[in-house]
């Protein structure tokens, strides 16, 4: 049974849970290699079957609510919009460590004529490629540049494959 939900933690139901076809690829580009995401195999199937067993994903907003297994919306951080829109991030660990992230995206997939949602898994970074480290948070620019690039991943990401 799940535990109980506070005013502050939203479920997200979900018919499934993917990697992205990019999922390898992005990662990469951010700093995890093929290596890298191997080591952390067993806990991308753990965070998936998680999600996949309760239907959902709960989505929290307070970090007080912070637990393994949520997400937190990218884009209730001053500033970030419209490039955090529609993106989640969970930490990857069961023990609570900032990094590796996963960015996490919903979306509808269809099927026999039904669309059903989903939370698609675009990629693994570090805490710091996606929000800044703290000498970078008084710097506007550098922290445009920084959500742009991650917006980038995100578009590329929603284009039909080619």
């Amino acid at each position: 049974m799940p535990p109980p939900i506070t005013h502050s933690v939203l479920q997200q139901q979900i018919s499934g849970v993917y990697l992205h076809e990019l999922f390898l690829e992005i990662s990469d580009a951010l700093g995890y290699s093929l290596q890298a995401v191997e080591s952390y195999r067993d806990d991308i199937a753990a965070l998936i079957e998680l999600w996949t067993q309760q239907g959902f994903v709960e989505i929290y907003t307070q970090n007080a609510d912070r637990k393994y297994g949520r997400v937190k919306d990218s884009n209730s951080v001053p500033n970030s919009s419209p490039w955090y829109i529609d993106l989640y991030h969970a930490r990857l660990l069961a023990t609570g460590e900032n990094d590796p992230l996963i960015a996490v995206v919903f979306e509808s997939i269809d099927e026999d004529g039904q669309s059903h949602p989903v939370a698609s898994i675009r990629f693994m970074l570090d805490h710091d490629d996606m929000f800044g480290a703290m000498n970078h948070k008084l710097k506007p620019a550098m922290m445009t540049a920084i959500r742009r690039r991650i917006d980038d991943f995100i578009k590329r990401g929603n284009r039909p494959a080619e």
